[in-house]
């Protein structure tokens, strides 16, 4: 078992080999296995991430997350503009579902509500606009009905991938439980992006491995 100290090393390792932390002052105390994050970050996304990044270290049971939003004066935005840039990536995330969604912003501090079908869906809403300039806070209400989801079907993965008509390479599919595994070829890194968001959209779905290829290959 690993003691206090060699896990709040390892979290701290790992903080500084992330790039994406780049900038963030993150103090780690580690009581019993139990782990608290104090400092600042510029993004709300940064917060996330280190908080993940904590999770997964072997021999933490909790994570405390207290990182304070200190963003930038030329970075700030009014309301208006952040609902607006949400709206922009529920809409390239969600498709017509985004309506579902209801967001809420005052000073930079963002409230999420509303109804979708899968628990992936409400992660995915924090999780897309994470990164985005001037969000300080993100509350995030939406609500999951408690039902059992449904298996996912081949047919279904396969319509949802094809719906799109830049689609015309052979992609294969396994289907392991609620994950999907993808593999093949696509064109570009747009369509590898695009074939993740589109099969997201498939009932059941709750993980998705994306290995396809971006490339084209020579007929």
């Amino acid at each position: 078992m690993k003691s206090d100290r060699n896990i709040r090393l390892h979290i701290l390792k790992a903080f500084e080999a992330n790039l994406l932390l780049t900038g963030c002052i993150i103090e780690v105390e580690v009581v019993n296995g139990d782990v608290k994050l104090t400092g600042s970050a510029d993004k709300y996304c940064k917060k996330q991430i280190a908080r993940k990044i904590a999770k997964e270290v072997d021999g933490v049971k909790h994570v405390f997350e207290q990182i304070t939003i200190v963003i930038a004066q030329e970075h700030l935005l009014a309301d208006a503009e952040i609902e607006k840039r949400i709206t922009d990536k529920f809409i390239k995330n969600f498709g017509n579902a985004h309506t579902d969604i209801k967001t809420i912003v005052k000073d930079g501090y963002v409230w999420l509500e509303g109804r979708v079908k899968w628990k992936y869906q409400r992660e995915l809403a924090e999780e897309c606009i994470g990164c985005l300039d001037g969000i300080k806070m993100i509350d995030n209400n939406i609500h999951v009905p408690e039902s059992a989801e449904a298996g996912i079907k081949e047919k279904d993965v396969f319509a949802a991938i094809y719906s799109d008509r830049s689609i015309t390479s052979d992609i294969r599919i396994e289907i392991v439980g609620h994950r999907v595994i993808l593999k093949g070829f696509v064109e570009n890194v747009d369509q590898k992006n695009l074939v993740t968001r589109l099969v997201r959209n498939v009932a059941g779905v709750r993980e998705i491995e994306n290995f396809l290829l971006a490339e084209r290959r020579s007929s």
